[in-house]
């Protein structure tokens, strides 16, 4: 907000990077496989371009085209807030959205939404792991990996 990102703010902006609800609209020309009363996340990456090269690599929060909720586009601290569909993350319908909303955070949400399955197992090598403890140690916070995935290895 105050010009010291490279990235445009909006202002007046309604703040809010993290949130969860239910659908109640959909636009007209969404091809994603959402519907109406579907539960979804909203997060800090509202939106990406989805066809740059860094976008290609996964890697949708440094695309330059990138908008970001509560900050260059209206957040979550409404009673109704629009996101782009392509980047909701839809939750179980048996998870609570005060719970869900948490999870959201671009704090705890550092690789893009779960249907990159193939792109996101290539960002979790044993290096981006080692720098993401590192990062959680330097922060003095905790890293969890959470994954439903049968096989997977959670360290």
């Amino acid at each position: 907000m105050l010009g010291d990102w490279p990235v445009p703010s909006k202002i007046p902006c309604i703040g809010g990077h993290e949130g969860a609800g239910y659908i109640v609209a959909i636009g007209d020309n969404t091809n994603e496989e959402i519907k109406i009363g579907d539960p979804v996340g909203v997060k800090w990456l509202a939106d990406s371009c989805l066809a740059c090269e860094q976008c290609n690599k996964g890697n949708e929060s440094t695309c330059l085209k990138a908008k970001n909720s509560g900050f260059s586009v209206d957040g979550t601290f409404q009673q109704y807030a629009v996101s782009y569909a392509r980047h909701v993350t839809p939750l179980s319908p048996n998870l609570s959205l005060d719970l869900a909303a948490p999870i959201m955070c671009a704090g705890v949400t550092v690789v893009s939404k779960p249907s990159h399955d193939a792109t996101m197992h290539s960002l979790l090598t044993p290096s981006t792991l080692t720098y993401s403890g590192k990062l959680s140690r330097a922060l003095n916070s905790l890293l969890v990996n959470l994954s439903s995935s049968p096989g997977q290895v959670v360290v």
